[in-house]
């Protein structure tokens, strides 16, 4: 007679460390999320932007939507990182702690340095600059330029302001103040005559533009 042996049901689940199909399911529902951590931070001795813990943090807060977080244990010479599932399924990884120093600074740094990245990769964390939605808003910036602008056929106009002592910036802010188009979003035509009113003193619009540059400093 063979002995035979059976898997019993849920055997998955009875395996410490080993996660399970809700872990799982809800880490690939966390994945489509593209998550990533803002490099908010700046290395001087590299001079190189990196994510700080916080960074990190908040996207692992984030997680929480899928049942999902992050704990972490500080031994003496590693950290334990475990990523948890509400149903009880976890995984666990160990990351060596490199001190910088042989002091407790030292000690803290090589500890944020492992939980940062350990947590970063358990969650399938990636890094990424932070514009503060400045692409988004320079994209919205140069749809609004003429087709002069854009063509560069308004190039030279602008150094004649400079010459005058008058600031591109100062005459785009004077006219979103009267609710009017900036140079940029100008045709030639129109651009020019502006500019040559602003090169002359005695013009009307000269004497609009400097009164709003004594108001605004």
């Amino acid at each position: 007679m063979t002995e035979q042996t059976t898997t019993p049901s849920g055997w998955w689940d009875q395996l410490p460390g080993r996660g399970g199909p809700d872990l799982f399911k809800a880490l690939t529902a966390f994945h489509k999320t593209k998550p990533v951590a803002v490099m908010d931070s700046v290395n001087p001795a590299f001079n190189s932007d990196y994510a700080s813990i916080s960074s990190v943090t908040s996207v692992i807060h984030k997680a929480a939507k899928y049942g999902l977080t992050v704990t972490q244990l500080i031994g003496t010479e590693s950290v334990t990182t475990m990523l948890c599932h509400e149903s009880g399924q976890f995984i666990s990884t160990e990351t060596c702690i490199i001190r910088t120093r042989d002091n407790v600074h030292g000690f803290m740094s090589g500890v944020t340095y492992a939980r940062r990245y350990a947590a970063a990769a358990i969650l399938g964390i990636a890094f990424g600059k932070d514009d503060d939605g400045n692409a988004m808003v320079e994209m919205e910036r140069k749809a609004k330029h003429s087709p002069d602008f854009k063509g560069g056929r308004m190039k030279g106009m602008f150094p004649r302001l400079k010459e005058a002592a008058i600031d591109y910036d100062q005459v785009n802010a004077w006219r979103i103040s009267k609710k009017q188009p900036k140079l940029s979003e100008m045709d030639r035509g129109d651009a020019n005559r502006l500019v040559g009113a602003l090169l002359n003193k005695g013009h009307e619009a000269r004497q609009d533009f400097d009164a709003w540059r004594r108001s605004n400093g």
